[in-house]
């Protein structure tokens, strides 16, 4: 503790202000309309491509007398109509002319819905890479109905991406139909735009875009693993092709290695990366309930870059189809490496294997929960030394009412969140709907009672598992979403709504705290897939989460939850310093023109910051553009790092270098950047001045006020190097380049002030 100081203080207003980057909005883009003379089918068959007639081959229906005001509603290509008009349609290209040769546009693709209706497209800018483009999705733009007489079809107009004209001045833009079998799913195509290129960075952000193609799932771990200085990524390519990246900050390069000798265009199969004890990488990854076993790969060296430096493609187990991977090793069982995959009755499975990944024991279900269309998704994560915990549920949301529930494999054993057992692992599967159950701890219960706190439940709200890591004591703590249907009282998907929760175990039961809104579901046939959350794992009271809610953190009102413009998701991040009773935001991207989603923070790394995130266009689990982008902070030294830096050799209470303040104080100052160690709590005229420590991973400090030396209430406190948090009011306090200046508000008395600093 630094002694107290006494000061005598005036009143002081604090002022907060938040700077948010604008973009600026290009011009009205130029319509062009889709006609004979300017599209065709692709490699020039059928020709014609279309026919006046009701036709379930694979020719369009032209439709006189619809479409787009600007065009004078002179007609539309349509797919999927009524009266048999289903089938596959013919994909199509529409060309752009007289454009300027080699300069960037931004590209549009216009079509119609009827209003309630989904009437979608796929479009691209290359024949083999198109995404779906529907009425509600992340970058459309709804123009208003047509002013055909009595219609009640929108003009919608959607961003494609930039590309360059070529030498003739050209642009050509690939169309197709969504192959839909109902009149509510039809494809109404009416024509392109083109536009100044439309900036899709994120303001704020310069850090690299670290994968130019790549998507990935939260239910794959690790993502994406430092090792050597240098972070390897794994994802799946719009190609279907699983890969790693390994990603060199000292020099920004990246070196792509496709890993999967099959192809499955689905977001599902992103790799597993382990640092096996050898330093060379293991990858584990299945294909979404295709094949009767998971693959991995074992890289030949300690820092691959190509597909040479990895090892031959293997595969393991039998008899059930597979999805997911995730790989853990404990040290304390002679490093006995655990993957847990999705097998055997579409239950959550487990194998083990002694040597590294050369051989593997016989697959065996972890948690069995009724028939094979119940699935239980599970999170896991381990510790790296003797304990393995999992979060899962009854189901998939859509089909369960779904609980969320915690347990822990250790000591040969599968454990309660206290330590007591359920049930030998070896003796797994916990019968999860037994008549008398066998399941792990409780941590939120679904209910369809009503009450008005949701830090307990909401009534009829459905939750899913999204991450899970160690406190610094080695309790697990979690983060959750929960999701209600017409929360806001609409009529279809678009008015469900999702909810953040953040819980941790306090040693004797689940704390949990609903901290944020999600927003609406990604898309309408996964109404549970909010746009995402992690915890850091080096840091567990911070979280990062996408949303496409305008005020995220206003929290009064489950039902009113207005949408960001466009739909779009940004990231953020939360920090709480009381244990999830309170958070503190700040934006990691800010007004982007393109979605930012399923954030994630790699273990080990050891820097202020460290967070991944997909940014680009995700219109379902098989239909992505995404880049996978990042941030990052400054290197991170520990205390014990910091120790052998100064070659000290006691503890944090002693006094190495005998100048009469103690090592953990010293330590303290250097995270802050102060030379001298007394200036932690330091006069600038009537201002106490308190410096943030953010080059720390482990120091806790509490600011502590009294006006007796008797009786102490907590004013702020930092956790692992976060800006101070605010926990009491009734003080002027005013944040400035991660310095807290503090004056009360109560002028002519006596206040004192100490600093409280403890290793977490």
């Amino acid at each position: 503790m630094l002694g107290a100081k006494r000061f005598n203080k005036h009143g002081w207003v604090a002022v907060f202000s938040l700077l948010i980057a604008m973009v600026a909005q290009a011009a009205t883009p130029t319509y062009v309309d889709a006609n004979a003379a300017n599209t065709e089918a692709v490699g020039g068959t059928p020709s014609p491509f279309w026919t006046t007639s009701i036709t379930s081959d694979n020719l369009w229906r032209f439709r006189d007398g619809f479409g787009f005001d600007v065009a004078g509603n002179n007609g539309i290509y349509e797919k999927d109509g009524a009266s048999g008009g289903y089938g596959d349609a013919a994909k199509l290209v529409t060309t752009i002319t007289g454009l300027d040769a080699g300069t960037e546009y931004g590209v549009y693709v216009n079509f119609l819905s009827a209003s309630g209706a989904n009437w979608s497209v796929q479009a691209g800018l290359t024949s083999d890479s198109l995404s779906v483009y529907s009425p509600s999705g992340n970058n459309v733009e709804n123009l208003g109905l047509t002013s055909v007489a009595g219609s009640n079809r929108n003009q919608l107009r959607a961003f494609i991406g930039n590309t360059n004209a070529d030498a003739n001045g050209q642009i050509k833009v690939y169309i197709d139909d969504t192959g839909a079998s109902s009149t509510n799913d039809r494809a109404w195509y009416d024509g392109v735009s083109y536009s100044d290129p439309v900036d899709t960075t994120v303001p704020g952000n310069s850090e690299p875009v670290l994968v130019e193609d790549g998507v990935w799932t939260w239910f794959n771990d690790e993502r994406a693993v430092w090792h050597n200085s240098k972070l390897y990524i794994g994802y799946v390519k719009k190609n279907g092709r699983i890969s790693v990246s390994q990603y060199d900050p000292a020099t920004g390069q990246s070196h792509e290695s496709e890993l999967s000798s099959v192809t499955q265009v689905d977001d599902h199969n992103n790799p597993s990366l382990h640092v096996l004890t050898n330093g060379k990488l293991l990858a584990c990854y299945a294909r979404h309930s295709s094949d009767n076993y998971f693959y991995y790969r074992i890289s030949n060296v300690t820092d691959p870059q190509s597909l040479s430096d990895w090892g031959a493609e293997q595969t393991h187990g039998s008899g059930s189809r597979h999805s997911y991977a995730n790989t853990y090793m404990m040290s304390a069982e002679g490093s006995k490496l655990y993957t847990f995959t999705r097998g055997i009755g579409w239950n959550p499975n487990w194998t083990v294997s002694t040597d590294q990944g050369a051989t593997w024991s016989t697959l065996q279900e972890l948690v069995r929960n009724g028939g094979s269309s119940t699935r239980p998704y599970v999170r896991y994560t381990g510790n790296g030394l003797d304990a393995v915990d999992f979060i899962y549920t009854d189901g998939h949301p859509r089909n369960e009412n779904n609980s969320i529930y915690h347990a822990r494999i250790k000591g040969g054993n599968v454990l309660h969140s206290d330590g007591t057992v359920i049930k030998p692992l070896a003796d797994t599967p916990l019968l999860h709907d037994a008549t008398t159950p066998e399941r792990g701890t409780v941590v939120y219960q679904y209910s369809s009672s009503a009450q008005s706190d949701p830090n307990q439940w909401i009534p009829g709200g459905r939750a899913w598992t999204w991450d899970i890591q160690y406190q610094k004591n080695g309790d697990p703590v979690i983060v959750f979403t929960v999701q209600v249907d017409l929360a806001t009282g609409g009529s279809d998907w678009t008015s469900d709504r999702i909810y953040y929760y953040y819980a941790r175990w306090n040693g004797s039961q689940w704390e949990k705290r609903f901290i944020a809104h999600a927003g609406r579901p990604l898309y309408s046939s996964e109404d549970d897939y909010a746009g995402g959350i992690c915890i850091d794992p080096e840091r567990p009271n911070v979280v990062y989460l996408s949303s496409n809610a305008t005020e995220p953190f206003q929290l009064s009102s489950l039902s009113n939850v207005p949408l960001n413009a466009n739909n779009r998701y940004e990231i953020w991040k939360g920090t709480t310093t009381d244990g999830g009773a309170s958070f503190e935001w700040e934006p990691v991207t800010v007004d982007s023109s393109v979605d930012n989603i399923r954030p994630f923070v790699p273990r080990g790394h050891g820097l202020g910051e460290s967070v991944l995130w997909l940014q680009g266009t995700y219109s379902s689990y098989q239909n992505y553009n995404t880049k996978v982008n990042g941030k990052f902070g400054s290197t991170q030294t520990s205390f014990n790092d910091w120790m052998l830096m100064k070659g000290y050799l006691g503890g944090d209470d002693d006094d190495d270098n005998a100048d009469g303040i103690s090592n953990l104080v010293e330590y303290a100052a250097f995270t802050a950047g102060i030379a001298n160690a007394r200036d932690l709590l330091a006069m600038d005229g009537e201002i106490l001045q308190l410096p943030s420590m953010f080059e720390s991973s482990s120091l806790k400090a509490v600011l502590e006020v009294s006006d007796n030396l008797l009786d102490w209430e907590t004013l702020a406190s930092s956790l692992y190097g976060s800006r101070f948090q605010i926990q009491r009011v009734g003080f002027g306090i005013q944040e400035s380049n991660g310095e807290l200046f503090v004056e009360p508000d109560l002028p002519d008395e006596k206040t004192f002030y100490r600093l409280n600093l403890s290793l977490e």
